[in-house]
C-alpha cells in the first residue's frame, strides 16, 4: 500500500544525443574502459530498452517522467507531485515543537503544534514538515488529514497542513494560523 511506481525515461533523445552527453558530462572512470564504438552500441541498446519501458509504462498507466532535458527540474517536479499525493490522505505525524514551545534557535513561540511526517524526505533532505491546525493542546503525535501544502517560492522547505478529520480551513485561515513563521517566506497554498 505504500509503494509508488514511477517511470523515468528519455523520450526525446536518440542514441547519438545520449552518446554526446555521456562524452561531455560523464566524469566517472567507467567511460575510460570502453572505446567509442562500444559506448555507441550501449547507447543504442539503452535507447531501445528505454522505448520498450516507455511503452510498458504507458500501457500500465504508470506515471512517467521524461529526463531528456533538465534532470534536476524533473526531480523537483517529481517531489512536488508526490507531495500533492498527500492531499486528502490521513497521515500519522510526529510533533517536535508542541503548541507553546519555543523554537530551538529563535525566540519564536509556537501557537500551534508543528512536526513532521516520519520516514519521508523533502527538498531540504529532512522529513516533510507539517503544521497541525485545529488541535488546541500540545500533542506528541497525531493522525490527521492533509488539506493543503505550503509551497515556499523562495525556499525549498515546503510544509503539509494537517487537521483533525472533518475540519477544513480556508486559505485565509491557514495563512493566519501559520503567519508566525511563514511571514518570513513567500509561499502559495496548494490544494
Amino acid at each position: 500500500n505504500n509503494t509508488l511506481i514511477i517511470g523515468l525515461t528519455y523520450n526525446d533523445i536518440d542514441s547519438n544525443t545520449l552518446f554526446n552527453r555521456i562524452k561531455k558530462y560523464d566524469t566517472n572512470s567507467w567511460i575510460n574502459k570502453f572505446n567509442d564504438d562500444v559506448i555507441k552500441e550501449k547507447c543504442d541498446c539503452f535507447i531501445n530498452r528505454n522505448n520498450y519501458y516507455n511503452d510498458c509504462f504507458n500501457k500500465l498507466n504508470i506515471l512517467n517522467y521524461d529526463l531528456s532535458d533538465n534532470r534536476e527540474l524533473v526531480f523537483d517536479k517529481i517531489i512536488n507531485d508526490l507531495k500533492k499525493e498527500y492531499i486528502g490522505s490521513k497521515l500519522y505525524i510526529k510533533i517536535d515543537r508542541t503548541l507553546g514551545s519555543k523554537h530551538p534557535k529563535y525566540n519564536t513561540v509556537y501557537p500551534i503544534n508543528y512536526g513532521y511526517l516520519p520516514n519521508t524526505k523533502s527538498d531540504d533532505n529532512e522529513c516533510i514538515d507539517c503544521y497541525l491546525l485545529g488541535v488546541n493542546k500540545p500533542v506528541d503525535e497525531y493522525i490527521g488529514t492533509c488539506i493543503a501544502i505550503i509551497k515556499r517560492t523562495n525556499d525549498n522547505d515546503d510544509k503539509l497542513i494537517i487537521v483533525p478529520e472533518g475540519i477544513n480551513y480556508s486559505d485565509n485561515e491557514i495563512d493566519k494560523e501559520i503567519d508566525f513563521i511563514e511571514k518570513y517566506f513567500k509561499h502559495e497554498i496548494i490544494r
